[in-house]
C-alpha cells in the first residue's frame, strides 16, 4: 500500500492526553491525524471531516471539541491541526531525490572517488576507478558504495544537531562494519531509524556521569547496534553499570 504516511511516535504510550481518550476517541484521534496528513498538515472543514469520519457534522464537532480541550489538536484562528504536527511530521530528503543527487556527483568525478558531504562536513572514500573500468563497473561500484556514503550523510546531520563529533573519513574497516549494520536494520530506512534512537537518548548524547557520547565507531559495533535497536538504551534514568558497559565497548573496539 502506498500514498501519504505520518510518524507515530512510541512515546504516545507515555503520554496521558493519549492514553486518557475513550476508545472511541482514541480512533477519532488517529483519524483526524489521517486527515491532517492528506491535507498537508490541517484538518479540512468540518462538514469534510464529517463525511470522511461517516458522522454527523454535530457528533463531529463535538469531538473535535473534546480533543481541543484534551490539547491533542490546535486551534490558530480558524485553522485546525494536531499538536505539534509540525515539529514532528517534518518532512525529510526524499530518498530517491538524495539517491539521484548522489548519482549525478558521483558520474562527474574522474579518477579516485572523494565524496564531499558539503552540509557536514568532509568525507572521503578510497575507492579507485581505473580507465578500462566499463559503465557496467562503474554502477556496480556506485550501488556499492552509495548507500554508505547516505549513511554518513545521515550521522552527520544527526550529529551536528545531537552535538556528536562526525564523520571525516570512511576508512575500509569501517566500510565493513557499516556494510553489515546496514544489512542487520534492513538498509537506510533502519540506519536512520537508529540515529532517531541515537539523537533522543540523553545518555547517549552525553547526559551521564563522565559526560561521555557515542560516536560513530561506538555505533558500527555489533554489539552496541544490537543493544540500540531491542531498547536496550530506551529511557533517561540508566542503570549505573551502563556507562561501565559502554566504556567496555569502547576498549573492545580499540584492541
Amino acid at each position: 500500500m502506498t500514498g501519504p504516511w505520518f510518524r507515530y511516535y512510541a512515546e504516545a504510550l507515555e503520554d496521558p492526553k493519549v492514553q486518557r481518550l475513550p476508545d472511541a476517541m482514541f480512533k477519532t484521534w488517529v483519524n483526524f491525524l489521517c486527515l491532517a496528513t492528506r491535507n498537508e498538515g490541517i484538518l479540512p472543514p468540518l462538514e469534510d471531516i464529517a463525511f470522511a469520519l461517516r458522522l454527523s457534522e454535530r457528533d463531529t464537532q463535538k469531538r473535535l471539541d473534546a480533543l481541543i480541550s484534551s490539547g491533542l489538536i490546535d486551534k490558530d484562528g480558524e485553522t485546525l491541526l494536531p499538536h505539534n504536527w509540525n515539529g514532528r511530521q517534518f518532512k525529510s530528503d526524499d530518498s530517491k531525490e538524495r539517491v539521484k543527487r548522489y548519482r549525478d556527483r558521483y558520474k562527474k568525478q574522474d579518477g579516485n572517488v572523494t565524496e564531499s558531504a558539503t552540509r557536514n562536513g568532509d568525507v572521503t572514500l578510497q575507492d579507485t576507478d581505473s580507465d578500462t573500468d566499463t559503465d557496467t563497473d562503474k554502477e556496480v561500484r556506485l550501488t556499492a558504495i552509495m548507500p554508505l556514503t547516505l549513511a554518513v550523510e545521515a550521522w552527520n546531520e544527526m550529529a551536528a544537531e545531537a552535538g556528536l563529533s562526525k564523520v571525516q573519513r570512511l576508512t575500509d574497516p569501517r566500510k565493513r562494519a557499516l556494510s553489515q549494520r546496514l544489512t542487520e536494520c534492513g538498509g537506510l530506512d533502519g540506519w536512520q531509524s537508529a540515529l532517531e534512537k541515537v539523537s533522543k537518548n540523553r545518555f547517549l548524547t552525553g547526559d551521564n556521569k563522565s559526560g561521555w557520547r557515542a560516536d560513530f565507531d561506538f555505533l558500527l559495533q555489533q554489539k552496541s547496534f544490537t543493544r540500540l535497536m531491542e531498547g536496550g538504551y530506551d529511557g533517561s534514568n540508566k542503570p549505573a553499570n551502563d556507562i561501565q558497559s559502554a566504556l567496555a565497548d569502547e576498549r573492545e573496539r580499540l584492541r
